[in-house]
């Protein structure tokens, strides 16, 4: 796969890395995927979601704003699907609370080169989740060149299982 060559911060186009596991297209890009499942007293789940994504997103070559090397940011949206054996085709997850957690975290060394994850977000308390849960990234690369090739993720869910509308 080529990389995605990110834009300059700040940024000039508001265009986002997209890829869902249900995806013909980005499935292939979802490695070493694991679930756990617990149901608690009163219908309550609790459902982690946990991977790697390959993401490609590399630094445009030049990336220099007056003559320092800048963050090249890029949004990542993710569709990390839910499991069958927990939600079934006619139910659906209504989201009580999430953590999501998005890493490689800002690695960076003594010369101009970083990797990061900056922000992260999963869906909000109340989201009635059918097929996936979205999950949220601001991504980024520092200086000219450099890859980000691979992301993990850990989402845990609270939820309770209704019929779907």
């Amino acid at each position: 796969m080529e990389p995605v060559v990110a834009r300059g911060f700040p940024a000039q186009t508001p265009v986002a890395l997209t890829f869902s596991q249900l995806d013909d297209h980005s499935r292939e890009r979802f490695a070493s995927c694991h679930w756990a499942h617990l149901e608690g007293m009163g219908g309550v789940h609790q459902l982690t979601l946990s991977g790697v994504v390959q993401v490609d997103l590399e630094a445009a070559h030049g990336l220099l704003i007056k003559e320092r090397a800048e963050w090249a940011l890029e949004d990542l949206e993710l569709g990390i699907a839910l499991p069958r054996e927990v939600v079934s085709a006619d139910q659906a997850l209504r989201v009580l609370r999430s953590a999501p957690l998005v890493t490689l975290n800002g690695l960076g060394g003594v010369s101009t080169v970083g990797w990061s994850v900056h922000e992260f977000s999963g869906p909000p308390s109340g989201t009635l989740l059918t097929t996936t849960v979205p999950l949220t990234a601001l991504i980024g690369v520092f200086s000219t060149g450099e890859v980000l090739h691979r992301i993990g993720y850990c989402l845990t869910l609270t939820g309770t299982l209704e019929p779907r509308a």
